[in-house]
């Protein structure tokens, strides 16, 4: 089951959990509010993303990150979310 972790705030704080979440194998699109879908194959696979994006952002900026536990991911003032939408799979989405 495809996972979607959803990317919102302002756009320097966006591009930054971007760049820190988004791995091989997943697919990342822009969002028309300035923010970010990336779509992982698993849950364990979003929610490893966001840990080790965390353990990124904390050694490069120690003061600004904070992390909920395989749930949600902050930076300044922008927030990285596994969303509740789990897409079945790409097939059946495209359809």
């Amino acid at each position: 089951m495809i996972t979607v972790i959803e990317i919102k705030g302002q756009i320097q704080g966006n591009s930054t959990l971007r760049n820190a979440i988004v791995k091989a194998g997943s697919q990342d699109q822009r969002t028309n509010n300035g923010g970010y879908r990336i779509e992982f194959n698993t849950k364990k696979e979003a929610r490893r993303a966001l840990w080790d994006a965390y353990r990124k952002i904390r050694q490069d900026e120690p003061g600004e990150v904070s992390y909920s536990p395989g749930t949600i991911l902050s930076y300044d003032t922008s927030t990285a979310r596994i969303s509740e939408e789990i897409i079945r799979d790409r097939v059946s989405r495209l359809k």
